[in-house]
């Protein structure tokens, strides 16, 4: 009998893109960009006019007394941040982020901003805010990407109150790093352009650039592979951008694509010999994810698959009965497994403030407590540009839910100088709601 298993609700929303799906193979290879995004974007305002600031919740009753799941968050949640139980005193100047996300055109990453201000809510509401202070999470949505990141960050740069800008989901961020260079400490989202690798910014999630290195060290010291079949839609740059890093560990690889919407699959598991590799390295997303599981299964293939969590969604699941038992990379904690007391605190605060919002990115709630953390370091006082810079850094981890350890500045000799996690996440389904953690 098949079951629809655990993870976060999903949209009854007309679909709409997000940008990390369309960026399926960009996420893996920047360069694939252009290509992804082909579409024509709807002619729209400037976020600067269309997205008005996310003011902090405020509640009446006693905060920081909850209990159950969102008193576990709580509780979990201030040991990290170091924050005191209560609920921040609204009568005090709020400490500001700044948040630009793509949001509201073609592409649209809305639970990105969900997630954060969730962090933020429990901050406020559970963890007495910023030395009482509240935490504000001020936001600018981006619908045309050049135009609307220069008109979010110009407005950010002329708020002396914004303590840090962090960036949700976005592309064509050049703007930005050239407006608040020099003038505002910027926490970024998910690096998938080679502008972000050397951006005036720091990246707590490894994005691109250490997925493919994350994906073929997996593959050498968990699956022992020497051939890998890549299976992918599009173009083949994905997998161009991809190989070297197999090579590099002596792999040798077959590639085809599967064709619009798979529909060559059939055909690109017998071309690339996936029954007779080691391991397939699939880059899709959405209903190819649930297709290659059916395929492998009628041509009798048992060869372990490697995938982005973009094929551990909700939708694949209801498909298939269950998750595929796949290997998945994740930028931050796999968000489907409550058994990291870490995501059921994640999951509890989603639930509490931004109840039935559909989700799968989580590390913005994370990179939220992680400002928290810093702010509370530093003290309310000690906010200022070089303070909030050097503390972001400075900051070695770990991420609420997220990458353990961090050392900023340390991938500079490999032309990456603003990530700070060398390694994506690495989450295996085994069945029955069980996960592992074979990060290498």
């Amino acid at each position: 009998m098949s079951r629809v298993t655990s993870g976060p609700p999903r949209s009854s929303r007309p679909r709409r893109r997000t940008l990390r799906a369309a960026l399926a193979a960009p996420l893996l290879a920047a360069a694939l960009f252009v290509a992804a995004c082909g579409e024509e974007k709807a002619d729209s305002s400037t976020a600067a006019d269309a997205a008005p600031a996310a003011t902090s919740t405020t509640a009446t009753g006693a905060g920081g007394t909850a209990s159950g799941p969102l008193g576990d968050a709580a509780r979990l949640a201030a040991a990290y941040v170091g924050g005191t139980p209560g609920r921040a005193d609204a009568s005090l100047k709020p400490v500001k982020i700044g948040f630009i996300n793509t949001q509201g055109g073609v592409e649209d990453d809305p639970d990105a901003t969900a997630t954060a201000q969730a962090a933020v809510d429990l901050v406020n509401e559970q963890l007495g805010g910023i030395e009482g202070h509240p935490l504000e999470l001020e936001t600018c949505f981006v619908v045309n990407a050049a135009e609307d990141n220069q008109a979010c960050a110009q407005r950010f740069a002329a708020d002396d109150d914004v303590a840090v800008v962090q960036i949700g989901m976005g592309s064509a961020l050049d703007p930005i790093y050239t407006t608040l260079r020099g003038r505002r400490a910027i926490l970024g989202g998910l690096a998938i352009e080679p502008s972000s690798l050397v951006a005036p910014a720091v990246f707590y999630t490894p994005g691109a650039a250490r997925t493919g290195t994350t994906m073929a060290q997996f593959a050498k010291d968990r699956l022992d592979a020497r051939k890998v079949a890549f299976v992918y839609g599009g173009d083949e740059r994905g997998v161009q951008a991809l190989a070297p890093a197999f090579e590099d560990l002596g792999m040798t690889y077959t590639a085809a694509s599967m064709g619009e919407e798979g529909a060559q699959l059939n055909a690109a598991l017998v071309a690339t010999k996936a029954k007779d590799a080691d391991a397939i390295v699939f880059l899709g997303s959405g209903a190819t994810c649930a297709q290659l599981e059916k395929t492998k299964t009628s041509l009798g293939i048992d060869t372990p698959v490697i995938g982005t969590d973009l094929c551990a969604s909700r939708e694949v699941a209801e498909a298939l009965g269950d998750y595929p038992r796949w290997n998945f990379i994740y930028q931050s904690a796999n968000y489907n497994d409550p058994s990291n007391p870490e995501v059921a605190a994640v999951q509890a605060a989603m639930e509490e403030y931004q109840s039935g919002v559909p989700y799968s990115l989580i590390f913005p709630f994370g990179n939220t407590l992680a400002l928290a953390k810093i702010f509370n370091e530093l003290g309310v006082d000690a906010l200022t540009f070089e303070n909030v810079e050097r503390a972001l850094r400075a900051f070695e981890g770990p991420v609420f839910a997220g990458p353990q350890r961090l050392a900023c500045g340390s991938l500079a000799a490999e032309g990456q100088p603003a990530l700070c996690s060398p390694t994506a996440i690495v989450s295996s389904y085994v069945g029955d709601d069980v996960w592992e953690d074979n990060t290498p």
